[in-house]
């Protein structure tokens, strides 16, 4: 878990861009909950220092959502609401519970629309993957975030996906053993075994 104040701060601990995306609430855990994502820029920025996307399409969805300032903010909504879908989804595979159907219905139609959105462009004498630039969306960066945990799914064993015990972020266990159990040991590893430490002291003192 990250305890800073700003998105520019925030520690990306999640091992994916969906996982550091769905890690934009600072703690699962709190009430009431805070959030890093407060306006369109916030994404942004986010989308920059995960490298999801190009300097020229930073600048361009930048411009965009300053002259749409009313289109930003609903895309922002939205996209929040697809985080906590992406955060319920994440959160019952690394629990080993099962995925319900609406649930499942509402990752598809997540995966379905970034999916559509892939096209294969030209490499020079090559072609390789891009996506769809034609038009300017402000939802573009929910098309990588969704293809990134559709990569997690299918790149990765299930059992690598993790949900923080401390703090309730999604992370991809890259351990050896599988037996992570912290988004970041220095936070939330030490702050868990302090806890536990001063239980147990204060049980053997009563």
């Amino acid at each position: 878990m990250s305890v800073d104040k700003t998105i520019e701060e925030m520690s990306l601990d999640g091992g994916s861009v969906c996982f550091d995306f769905v890690n934009t609430v600072p703690s699962r855990t709190e009430s009431p909950q805070r959030d890093y994502l407060k306006t369109y820029t916030d994404l942004l920025i986010l989308c920059e220092r995960t490298e999801m996307l190009s300097e020229n399409r930073l600048d361009t969805l930048s411009k965009f959502a300053a002259s749409n300032k009313p289109k930003a903010r609903h895309a922002l909504r939205e996209m929040k609401k697809n985080r906590n879908i992406l955060y319920h989804f994440f959160s019952k595979i690394a629990a080993k519970k099962l995925v319900d159907k609406k649930l499942l219905d509402s990752f598809n139609k997540l995966l379905a629309e970034a999916l559509s959105n892939i096209r294969m462009v030209g490499a020079g004498t090559s072609v390789e993957r891009g996506w769809n630039e034609s038009e300017i969306s402000l939802m573009e960066p929910m098309w990588r975030i969704v293809k990134s945990g559709y990569d997690m799914l299918t790149k990765h064993p299930a059992e690598r996906i993790k949900e923080c015990e401390a703090c309730g972020w999604i992370f991809l266990d890259q351990s050896k053993n599988r037996s992570r159990r912290w988004c970041n040991m220095q936070t939330c590893g030490s702050a868990h075994k302090a806890k536990k430490y001063y239980h147990r002291k204060k049980k053997k003192k009563s």
